[in-house]
């Protein structure tokens, strides 16, 4: 209902359907009764792995479908290095810039490199969000189509494939470290914690 709303107010759906659900799992899961919420949780983890997975099937296929369009190495290199360097503003510099003001920084620097890197993999909603460019209105939506479909693909299948390696690196033999422990307790240890 508020993505609907939304895209009939002509905003982004995207957006309001991301904060509903913020909202909603903050309010609604304490309103459910002990089965309801074991059960809210099996069946919307089931449907978040098919979306999933339907999702990056449909990007798979999309990538063959935009091979004829014009695109540009230069500009995927410097929006890699834009989301490189954006991330990484945004998780350690957002939190050392909160410790000048009296935060306490419950994570490791290991632990902030971790979600840095895992961040990094940029998913099928920022190419969802590029294909509503109107190509009437800009010359080159075809260089920003296929600029943001590689960077989605290379994204996905270089960070997705190389994350599980830097938490053997990072997190070797360290019990101690808190986030860690508190993934396992929850979700067990075979998950990757992003």
């Amino acid at each position: 209902l508020s993505y609907v709303i939304s895209e009939v107010a002509e905003n982004s759906g995207i957006i309001s359907l991301l904060s509903a659900g913020v909202v909603m799992a903050h309010y609604t899961w304490y309103n459910l009764s002990p089965q309801g919420k074991q059960s809210s949780f099996i069946v919307f983890q089931f449907l978040g792995y098919a979306t999933e997975a339907f999702v990056f099937g449909y990007l798979g296929l999309t990538f063959f479908s935009y091979q004829n369009l014009k695109w540009s190495p230069m500009l995927f290199g410097i929006e890699l290095l834009v989301i490189i360097f954006g991330r990484l503003l945004g998780t350690v510099g957002l939190v050392w810039f909160l410790r000048i003001f009296g935060y306490k920084q419950e994570m490791s620097m290991k632990e902030l490199i971790f979600v840095w890197y895992a961040g990094m993999i940029r998913g099928a909603i920022a190419f969802g969000l590029v294909l509503r460019i109107d190509g009437t209105q800009y010359k080159n939506r075809d260089v920003i189509v296929t600029t943001s479909l590689a960077l989605v693909v290379f994204t996905t299948v270089f960070y997705g494939s190389t994350v599980g390696m830097l938490s053997n690196c990072l997190f070797k033999n360290e019990e101690h470290e808190p986030c860690l422990k508190e993934h396992k307790k929850k979700n067990g240890p075979t998950e990757p914690l992003i």
